[in-house]
């Protein structure tokens, strides 16, 4: 599964799931069964894999 911004475009890369609010459900429910680790490289979505992942993070995080 790979995450991206909404700007990212499919003739950049290809990203199935794109936006911070549309990639949240999955992190929820990733989280939800204990998981805490997420594998990404900086080449994944040409970097927007990671950012959008560190958006959620955080709302993720200020609950705690």
């Amino acid at each position: 599964m790979t995450f991206g911004l909404e700007k990212t475009t499919g003739e950049m890369t290809v990203i199935r799931v794109r936006g911070a609010e549309n990639v949240k459900p999955f992190l929820d429910t990733f989280a939800a069964y204990g998981h805490v680790e997420i594998d990404t490289a900086r080449i994944y979505g040409r970097g927007d894999t990671e950012v959008v992942c560190l958006v959620n993070r955080h709302s993720h995080t200020e609950k705690k």
